[in-house]
């Protein structure tokens, strides 16, 4: 055991953090079904964002997360998210997906925050 609580196995990419749950983005898909339903953010659609998380720490309760940006070309149509409870070694996916209007770029730049 690390001497911050971590238990690391850096061979198969597992960590357990023993203070809390430890979240992390596992995978991102986006829905552009509000569009021409290509899978990709195209100027002017609003995109479905739906995400899932991995808990590698202890049990987690009641997850939520917020979607943030910077970039004022790019409108936040449904900003928050539930996860739910998360379990050690679980994975949960928002059932309520983000959904953003994508005004002029084609990068678009997010953060994600548990």
């Amino acid at each position: 055991m690390d001497p911050d609580g971590t238990i690391a196995d850096i061979g198969a990419h597992v960590y357990y953090h023993a203070s809390g749950p430890y979240i992390w983005i596992d995978d991102l898909a986006m829905n552009d079904i509000i569009g021409d339903n290509d899978q990709k953010a195209d100027v002017g659609e609003t995109v479905e964002l739906v995400v899932t998380l991995t808990n590698t720490g202890l049990d987690g309760s009641g997850i939520n997360a917020k979607l943030t940006t910077n970039d004022t070309d790019i409108d936040i149509l449904q900003a928050e998210a539930n996860f739910g409870d998360m379990l050690r070694d679980g994975n949960s996916t928002n059932d309520n997906p983000f959904k953003i209007l994508n005004i002029i770029y084609m990068i678009i730049k997010i953060q994600i925050t548990v």
